[in-house]
């Protein structure tokens, strides 16, 4: 109306102009559309003051013009994501001068919220040594809470845990420990029990808590850590020996198969255990560390029972070849005795039994002893190759 009083056109660069502005204060973020709003009305109000400027533009210019400042905005974004700075480059221009701050925070949070942990880790190694951002950037980068979010992770970044597990040191088995309590991924767990293996003295003081866990699985896992690691025994796993489920019991009496005065007790309640893996277990330690004298008879009794199967009788067998004494060397022989056989029966078994053959393995730990020796002899000049081989290795100690 005031345009058309005075016979002079509001200019059309400044229509255009107000229209913009116009889009934006109704379609805008929220902060924007306040400011547009507030410069549209400053405009105006001071248009209405006076204007005498013709448009200057051709016809077909002023109309592109006007359709162009027509159109809804189409990139819109908020304010303070559209115009902040890089994380990378707010850390780089830290790190150079020193500045520590709210921004330096945020860049750092940004590096681990877009699990860009490696990339921040290559940035720091190229810092300066001693200045406040460094220094504040590298406890950031050291904080437990760093490894958990990294081990949380899908998938998990495996090279990027070692880093950090190398930044943090002695710090890093509680978050591993805590994750390995919650995770429900084999993998996960496979790879951190595989690493906290590798740092005995930072793991050992922290599993007496943890073995006390009520859920079987994380007291299983602490006493396999227990079980694994170099140095002095970390928990007390007797407790555990008579563990209603099964694998915490095998997991508990491989700690104890290395403590000097539970050993013995500990292969003779193995040997008796319902679990035929509990029994192997006993009896690799007996073939590893040797054969207490009381467990020789419960050894006897595996390696001639058949109805156990054929593995855990082999196991037996070779057991009583770590000099478990007289018993075991009555034992073996009557394992290898050499019976009479019709020659249908020759014929049908030609071939010596595993059991058999892993007995006359035996007895070449006794044959210092006459009667060890007096049947690995008559069993070289035996038919079956493969057991005048057997006997023959065993007469040399092979």
């Amino acid at each position: 109306q005031a345009a058309s009083g005075t016979g002079a056109p509001v200019s059309n660069a400044m229509l255009r102009m107000l229209s913009k502005m116009g889009q934006h204060a109704e379609r805008g973020p929220a902060p924007r559309r306040q400011i547009a709003e507030s410069a549209l009305r400053e405009q105006v109000a001071e248009l209405v003051q006076g204007w005498a400027l013709a448009d200057p533009n051709p016809d077909g210019y002023a109309a592109a013009l006007q359709k162009m400042a027509m159109a809804a905005p189409t990139l819109v974004a908020a304010e303070e994501v559209a115009y902040a700075p890089e994380a990378e480059r707010i850390v780089k221009m830290a790190l150079e001068t020193g500045a520590v701050g709210e921004p330096l925070e945020r860049a750092v949070s940004d590096y681990v919220q877009k699990s860009r942990m490696t990339d921040l880790l290559q940035v720091l190694e190229t810092a300066p040594r001693q200045n406040p951002a460094t220094e504040r950037v590298r406890a950031r980068v050291q904080d437990p809470d760093m490894l958990r979010a990294a081990l949380q992770a899908q998938p998990v970044d495996f090279a990027l845990v070692d880093q950090l597990l190398q930044a943090l040191g002695p710090r890093a088995p509680e978050p591993m420990l805590n994750v390995l309590a919650e995770s429900e991924s084999r993998q996960v767990r496979r790879a951190l029990i595989d690493r906290l293996i590798r740092m005995p003295e930072a793991v050992r003081p922290l599993l007496a808590a943890r073995v006390n866990d009520e859920r079987w699985y994380v007291q299983r896992n602490m006493l396999f850590i227990a079980a694994e690691l170099a140095g002095p025994l970390a928990v007390d796993a007797r407790p555990f020996r008579q563990h209603a489920d099964s694998r915490v019991r095998r997991e508990a009496l491989r700690v104890l198969f290395r403590d000097t005065e539970e050993r013995t007790r500990a292969i003779c309640t193995a040997l008796t255990d319902e679990d035929p893996r509990v029994k192997r277990q006993a009896l690799n330690a007996v073939v590893e560390g040797g054969c207490p004298e009381p467990a020789v008879s419960l050894i006897i009794a595996l390696a001639t029972d058949e109805e156990q199967d054929a593995e855990l009788r082999i196991g037996a067998v070779k057991a009583l070849g770590t000099k478990g004494g007289r018993l075991a060397l009555d034992a073996l022989l009557r394992l290898t005795e050499i019976k009479r056989r019709s020659i249908m029966e020759f014929v049908a078994q030609s071939t010596a039994s595993p059991e058999y053959l892993a007995a006359i393995t035996a007895l070449g730990a006794f044959r210092a002893e006459p009667r060890a020796r007096e049947r690995l002899e008559a069993a070289t000049r035996s038919r079956d190759p493969s057991v005048s081989k057997v006997a023959a290795d065993a007469l040399k100690g092979a």
